[in-house]
Formats: structure tokens, C-alpha cells, sequence
């Protein structure tokens, strides 16, 4: 009876938790390469993002932040301490936009020992990964790559969307099913949005023509643009009937030995 208790309590660990991953792009780019890592607008941005999710994790829940703290990984030189420099590389615009979520999210921890393009080794840690909510601040083309690694069917980045550094994927990963969706995020306003341009470039099959822009408050949830899984629940349904006739088992095996008990005090 305590092992079916056991398996029934790991299924509904396994089965009915979920990791939600965040992915968002560094700080703005200066088009002037001998300004600082960010525009005056990326620091900003940078500054604001925690506020995105305030409403999406608990105070009480852990997160852990990836990013890169190197430089290209055919380099891979420790430049964290160079910052703000006119010597800046992306991997610098990536850990200043992570560590000021970090810093204003204090359950949240830093991880960024990774190389611009070692992104494989990311998603590795990242699966090894218990904690719930996770959070990775990359490169576009990179971003692009390790969604793909989640199954999603979603196209490179187009040279247009470039200036989007407002745009944040998510993806809830739950019992092997991967929803995916993305918001561009007002920080000025605290507010988020979705673009029909950016619908069809992200779901090709999005009839755009027929979805308006539209602006909502930061806290309000997304939809989703996979159905309902309703495999977990007949699987709850089965390990619950397995537990039942168990139990039933478990109650007439003791009956049947408490016959035999009596039969043997009479004798």
C-alpha cells in the first residue's frame, strides 16, 4: 500500500508541475560603437524589467537567472568587470540587463558562466534545472535556437524586428507539452502588447488581418496557443483507479487472515 502511495504521489509531482521559461533580449544597442554598452533607453529598459514580473512570480518562489558573463565562445575572455566601456561586447549588455533584474528580485540567483554561443550547455543546466521559474537574458539569433531546442516551430529572426528589444517569449514546459508565447512589454507604462507583424512571423498560420493590436496591463495573463492537455488528467483518473482496487485488495487479504485467525483459535 505504501509503495502505490509513493507512485502515486511522484506522478503527481512529475505530472502536474510545470517550469516556465523566460527569454528576453540585452539592453538596447548603441548604433555608435564607441558609446557606452547600452542607449540611454536600454538602461532604462534594463532597470524596468523586474517589474514584468512581479505579477508572474511569487515573492516565495525561487528563480534563477542565465546569462553570459564572457565574451564569444571562440574567445571566452572574463569581461564582467569592464562595463560601460566603449570596449563593450553583447555578452556585457546581456549580464547588465540580467543583473538588474536580479538585483531588484531578491529570491533570484545569478548564473552566468556561459559563453555567447555555448547555449547548448545552457539549455543543459537548464533542464537539470528544478526551480520553476527561470529567466534567460541572451542574443536574438541565439534566443531563436534554443526555443527551437523546446520544439517550437518558429522562424529566424528577421532583420526588421531588430529594434525589438521590448520582446519577451515565454515557454510552460508541463508534462512534456511546451506552450509558447510572447509579449512586447511597455515598460514606460508598465503595460504589455502584441503586434499583428510579430504574430505572423512567430506563428505562421496567424490570420493577422484579423488580429488588432492591442495593449493590456501588465499583470493580465496571455493566451495560450496550444490546447488543453487532457492526457494528465486520464492518467490522474488511472492511477487513482490503481490506488482504489489496491486499497480494496489490501482490506480483503486482511479479512481473509483474520478468518484464518479465528479459525485457528477455535481449533
Amino acid at each position: 500500500m505504501r509503495f502505490f502511495i509513493f507512485v502515486f504521489s511522484l506522478f503527481l509531482s512529475t505530472s502536474l508541475s510545470q517550469k516556465s521559461i523566460w527569454f528576453l533580449r540585452h539592453c538596447d544597442k548603441p548604433h555608435n560603437p564607441v558609446n557606452p554598452c547600452c542607449t540611454d533607453l536600454g538602461y532604462d529598459r534594463a532597470n524596468h524589467w523586474y517589474r514584468y514580473f512581479a505579477d508572474r512570480i511569487k515573492h516565495n518562489q525561487p528563480l534563477a537567472i542565465y546569462t553570459s558573463g564572457f565574451n564569444e565562445k571562440r574567445v571566452c575572455i572574463n569581461n564582467t568587470r569592464h562595463l560601460s566601456t566603449k570596449y563593450c561586447q553583447k555578452s556585457q549588455r546581456m549580464y547588465l540587463t540580467a543583473l538588474a533584474i536580479q538585483r531588484e528580485i531578491p529570491q533570484s540567483i545569478l548564473h552566468s558562466s556561459y559563453c555567447v554561443g555555448d547555449y547548448r550547455r545552457l539549455l543543459r543546466d537548464i533542464r537539470l534545472s528544478t526551480l520553476q521559474n527561470i529567466i534567460v537574458v541572451w542574443e536574438h539569433n541565439e534566443i531563436i535556437q534554443m526555443i527551437r531546442d523546446y520544439g517550437v516551430d518558429i522562424s529566424k529572426w528577421r532583420n526588421r524586428f531588430n529594434n525589438h528589444y521590448d520582446i519577451v517569449f515565454h515557454l510552460v514546459i508541463q508534462n512534456k507539452k511546451v506552450d509558447f508565447t510572447y509579449d512586447l512589454y511597455d515598460f514606460a507604462n508598465n503595460m504589455v502588447g502584441h503586434k499583428r507583424e510579430v504574430d505572423a512571423w512567430l506563428d505562421p498560420h496567424h490570420k493577422s488581418t484579423n488580429s488588432p493590436e492591442k495593449s493590456t496591463a501588465a499583470s493580465s495573463s496571455v493566451s495560450s496557443r496550444s490546447s488543453p492537455n487532457v492526457y494528465v488528467m486520464l492518467l490522474l483518473m488511472f492511477a487513482i483507479c490503481l490506488i482504489t482496487i489496491s486499497f480494496c485488495c489490501h482490506i480483503c487479504h486482511l479479512a481473509m487472515l483474520r478468518g484464518q485467525r479465528r479459525e485457528y483459535i477455535q481449533v
